[in-house]
Formats: structure tokens, sequence, C-alpha cells
């Protein structure tokens, strides 16, 4: 049950989950593990098959497409989302770039989450906009620099 108690402070605390209700945060407290990752570590690769979603808790991630890096997610973040979402591959390859610790839900419950928690669904949705906005910042730089 520790653990379980864990994931609930946790979620209390995330910002993914900071607008759900006691009765959703309950919900995807039993949806999510809790998962410690070294630094180094990818996690997953363009390309490469949706297996799973992350919320971070601790630590900071460098998202790399075509091994540039695009972005660096930290706690209050979330990772795995766009392949989950359109049942694509993954969109870029994303590695530790310090100790982590992630909760982790499959395909099945993160498509239950989004259905079942619209304060869930908003936050990702907002989390992946502004990944977005910021991506074609980057890009516009690169233009301009170039």
């Amino acid at each position: 049950m520790k653990n379980r108690d864990s994931i609930t402070a946790r979620i209390a605390r995330h910002d993914l989950f900071r607008t759900c209700s006691a009765k959703e945060r309950e919900v995807a407290a039993k949806t999510f593990s809790e998962h410690r990752v070294t630094a180094g570590t990818t996690l997953m690769r363009q390309g490469g098959p949706a297996r799973e979603f992350m919320a971070i808790v601790e630590g900071t991630v460098s998202i790399r497409r075509d091994g540039v890096e695009i972005a660096e997610v930290g706690p209050g973040g979330c990772i795995g989302e766009i392949a989950l979402l359109d049942g694509g591959r993954r969109t870029a390859t994303v590695v530790a770039e310090s100790g982590l610790v992630v909760l982790v839900c499959g395909p099945r419950e993160f498509a239950s989450m989004m259905a079942s928690s619209p304060n869930f669904t908003r936050r990702v949705a907002t989390q992946l906009a502004q990944r977005v906005r910021d991506t074609e910042t980057l890009q516009i730089g690169a233009i301009v620099a170039a």
C-alpha cells in the first residue's frame, strides 16, 4: 500500500492532475505505476512503437528529433502522448538527462484516463500545444540564424 500512497501523493502535486477532482486523482492513482530511471537511459526512440505514457515527477528529459534536441521536459511535464493519441510511431527520442521518477501507464490506461477525465485531457492537450509552439519557435529561430 505504501507505493499506492506514494503515487496518490505524487499525482496530487503533478501539474497534469492539479485541476482534477479527487475522484479523477483516485482513478489516476490506480492507473499509474511509479518508476525510477537512471540518467542516460533512453525512454523512447523516434520511430518506435507507442507502449506507454509518462508523467515526469522528478528530473529532466531531453527530447530529440533526428539527433537534434528540440525540447527539455521536467517535473510536471509529460512524454509519450502523441503516439498514443494518434496511434502512430514515436515522433522523437527521449533520453533521461538526470535520474527520474516517472508515473507510467499503458495505452489502454491512457485512453481510459483521457475518456474519463476532462481535466486530465485538457492538461495533456495544453502541454502538447505548448510543446508544439516551442518547437515552432526553435525552427523559426534556426531559419533566421541560417
